[in-house]
């Protein structure tokens, strides 16, 4: 550090050679100098990518719409790839249709997978992983589709006119019309 103008100092920040026999904690960030670094002067932070967020927001039946968004903290930018059971699906620096029914949108440490008209081919284990300068992370998510033919047996479809009775359930007898009126 050494006077500048008039009020103000310059500080020279050296990067941290490998094997310099100085390390930071785990999970410190690259540019914590607090006797340093006044309130008013922010320094930009440079970190490996956090976990990402995978969130999965569906209708669980084929044929419904599914969105998959992923979402990271990290500076530099991250790229964030998502893959299928092993298998690329989709890379944030890409804005593209995949197909008829899937297409990608992305933003800054964000990737968006929409999925029109679920088929049973779209379940799976999804895994994001974020990668920038500093390191990568990931997270998985298991998405489930339920087929057109197991819905409506659970939900009283084609089959189930009546509601299955349980064993040893007692319902009470329906009231019987007055014959007086």
């Amino acid at each position: 550090m050494r006077a500048g103008k008039a009020g103000s100092v310059n500080v020279h920040l050296h990067p941290l050679e490998q094997g310099s026999g100085s390390a930071l904690p785990s999970g410190a960030s690259h540019c914590v100098l607090p006797q340093l670094s006044p309130p008013w002067l922010p320094l930009p932070c440079a970190d490996p990518p956090r976990s990402p967020s995978l969130t999965l927001f569906q209708e669980t039946r084929e044929g419904q719409l599914a969105f998959l968004a992923c979402t990271v903290d990290s500076n530099p930018q991250a790229t964030l790839s998502l893959y299928q059971d092993g298998r690329l699906v989709a890379r944030s620096s890409s804005h593209s249709v995949l197909s008829q029914r899937r297409s990608i949108t992305s933003t800054r440490n964000a990737l968006k997978l929409e999925i029109k008209k679920v088929v049973p081919e779209d379940a799976g284990e999804y895994e994001c992983v974020a990668t920038n300068s500093y390191g990568n992370s990931s997270s998985t998510q298991l998405f489930s589709v339920q087929s057109e033919s197991a819905a409506l047996q659970t939900h009283g479809g084609v089959g189930s006119r009546r509601p299955k009775r349980l064993p040893g359930l007692k319902l009470p007898a329906p009231p019987r019309a007055d014959p007086a009126r």
